[in-house]
């Protein structure tokens, strides 16, 4: 039992070490205490906080009534952290904050550190086997690589002459949409395109959007934009074309990437 207990004490602050916040809506996310500067390790404002803004939740940080950042409100309670706040990409949809596991790329490893412990406790209960906590730990984390891994596509060998993939044939009448993106690294700004042709109407989009530091981000907030248009057209239904595979097996799959995951969880609640 004092190696359950060790183990689950091990694993407790293994997770805390690495646990992060996903900003959603931002609200009960505490500004100075809690972790969400960053997807991929634990990143909080380094204070002292002033005692007007020691309870301030990320929320307050944004425009009234807008998922946008509020320049001013980061200028005067974050300065030093502007630019840092500002490449975070929140829902637009009022989606719930998540906390998540910032050594993996989808942030689930903590169910797999779980039932290994679940695992570890029966086999001590009822074969009288004992796992080191670092034993328990360390296989947790390898099952969670194997099945990362096991997720991805395995090119299958080529037989005979090479062919080109060609695009799938269209119902005439299904709405299509077109999406692109182009990122300047050194600006970190990003150009968002999108068309969308509807019986025969096509109809071109363009935008910009600062504060961008990959092309995933910015491919994922074109498809955004995107759906937003065919939403508001009223369009429940079409075909999307994108040149980034990445993005579509993750919409495809429902898949998870703490980069863009706050984005891509507006396009869950959209038509």
């Amino acid at each position: 039992m004092q190696v359950m207990i060790r183990s689950v004490l091990i694993g407790r602050d293994l997770l805390i070490k690495h646990l992060g916040w996903v900003v959603g809506s931002g609200s009960s996310i505490n500004v100075w205490n809690d972790p969400w500067l960053s997807s991929t390790e634990q990143l909080r404002p380094y204070g002292p906080a002033p005692d007007e803004f020691k309870d301030i939740q990320v929320a307050d940080l944004m425009l009234e009534g807008s998922p946008d950042w509020d320049h001013r409100k980061l200028e005067l309670v974050l300065p030093f952290h502007k630019h840092q706040v500002l490449q975070i990409k929140p829902s637009l949809c009022n989606a719930p904050n998540e906390l998540v596991w910032l050594k993996t790329a989808s942030g689930t490893l903590p169910a797999w550190i779980c039932w290994n412990f679940w695992i570890s406790r029966n086999q001590l209960t009822f074969q009288s086997r004992t796992f080191s906590p670092m034993e328990t730990i360390s296989k947790a984390i390898k099952e969670a690589r194997d099945w990362s891994l096991a997720q991805l596509p395995h090119p299958k060998p080529q037989t005979g002459n090479p062919s080109i993939a060609q695009d799938p044939i269209n119902d005439p009448s299904q709405a299509c949409m077109y999406t692109d993106a182009a990122w300047n690294p050194l600006s970190k700004r990003a150009g968002l395109s999108w068309i969308i042709d509807d019986s025969g109407s096509t109809t071109t989009y363009s935008a910009t959007s600062p504060f961008v530091v990959s092309p995933l981000i910015a491919e994922t907030l074109a498809l955004r934009a995107a759906m937003i248009s065919a939403n508001t057209r009223g369009i429940t239904a079409l075909c999307i074309y994108s040149d980034s595979l990445t993005l579509i097996k993750l919409v495809k799959k429902k898949g998870r990437n703490l980069e863009i995951a706050g984005i891509l969880n507006d396009l869950s609640p959209l038509p």
